[in-house]
């Protein structure tokens, strides 16, 4: 599933104020359209190593 992992952090000149944007996570994207989230559940990996968001594999369907 295309992914990377992330992390929000700003690095703060006076030190970390543990707000938590310096908590790693994990990004998904579609291939298709592009977007992207933080939830797996929203994104399909098919056999043909295409990742789907719901959107467009409903699209895909349609067509076929």
């Amino acid at each position: 599933m295309s992914r990377w992992i992330q992390d929000d952090c700003v690095g703060c000149p006076q030190g970390c104020g543990h707000c938590g944007r310096d908590q790693e996570y994990y990004v998904f994207k579609c291939d298709i359209c592009g977007k992207q989230s933080e939830n797996v559940d929203e994104f399909l990996h098919m056999e043909d190593n295409i990742d789907y968001c719901d959107e467009c594999y409903k699209e895909i369907e349609k067509q076929t």
